[in-house]
């Protein structure tokens, strides 16, 4: 009778039933996918270290140099002879490059905070001076 059968019931034949077949049939599907799950988990950890990496790379680069150009307009500041129009190039030169350090800086915040090893701390911001800043950052561009 059995190889008259269909294949289910020739399962039942042998003493099973048709839902224990559907669960083995279940338990083979979920292993594949934890499998699946264990290399997506893998692949993230890969990604996450190579960011890591990335960003202390870059902020280990640009430091010294962007330290260099600010010690190099504070020199040319306090040197003398220079018109207040000049004074006020490199006043607001000095201020970009304290911005880009403020990114690089945030950057590498970001990464400690993303692998635990920083807490976060909020504080009131004066939108005010925020805002004075970010005009006189942008009124060249305007002109």
């Amino acid at each position: 009778m059995a190889a008259a059968c269909s294949g289910t019931l020739a399962w039942v034949a042998r003493g099973r039933t048709h839902a224990e077949i559907r669960l083995q049939e279940t338990s083979g599907a979920m292993e594949g996918m934890a499998v699946s799950l264990q290399q997506e988990a893998r692949d993230l950890k890969t990604m996450a270290q190579a960011k890591a990496s990335v960003v202390s790379m870059v902020s280990r680069e640009l430091r010294p140099p962007l330290t260099a150009a600010r010690s190099g307009i504070r020199m040319m500041e306090t040197s003398g002879g220079l018109r207040q129009d000049q004074l006020e190039y490199l006043a607001r030169a000095v201020r970009n490059l304290d911005r880009l350090v403020r990114v690089l800086d945030n950057l590498v915040d970001q990464e400690a905070l993303a692998e635990g090893n920083l807490t976060f701390e909020l504080r009131p911001l004066q939108l005010a001076s925020a805002l004075q800043e970010a005009m006189v950052l942008v009124q060249p561009l305007a002109e």
